[in-house]
């Protein structure tokens, strides 16, 4: 199954893919983020004492500045419910957060077990593909 994913991967490098599986997927050069975050916990927060930039993010954003490719995870996407899902719409569609655009080579991948339960909204954004 992995040569298979990583063809997927590969052959649509500039898409977000929606991946369903029923096996967790491990992918070299990834940052995985669990579909449960915090909404507030997926962007750049700005206040008085200055910015805190989530953890997940700041190895991205590291990671990019060294030039490498990385792939952003988002898993089990179908874990959390349909409205919930929606949180992801923003990073989705315009591939950042907060005014900080990921580079050209970050790729970000959804996972689920159950493509049923993906909100129709991330389905019109994303490739589907079966793990």
């Amino acid at each position: 199954m992995e040569e298979k994913l990583l063809k997927i991967i590969e052959s649509n490098k500039n898409s977000v893919l929606l991946i369903e599986s029923n096996e967790d997927i491990v992918l070299p050069n990834s940052i995985s983020i669990s579909s449960s975050i915090d909404s507030k916990d997926l962007g750049i927060l700005s206040d008085v004492k200055g910015q805190k930039i989530p953890q997940w993010l700041m190895a991205l954003m590291l990671a990019e500045k060294k030039n490498k490719k990385i792939i952003l995870v988002i898993n089990d996407i179908d874990q959390v419910d349909l409205e919930e899902q929606n949180k992801f719409v923003g990073l989705i569609t315009f591939k950042g957060v907060n005014g900080y655009k990921f580079d050209s080579k970050t790729q970000i991948i959804l996972t689920c077990n159950d493509l049923n339960k993906v909100n129709e909204k991330l389905k019109n954004l994303v490739i589907i593909a079966k793990g």
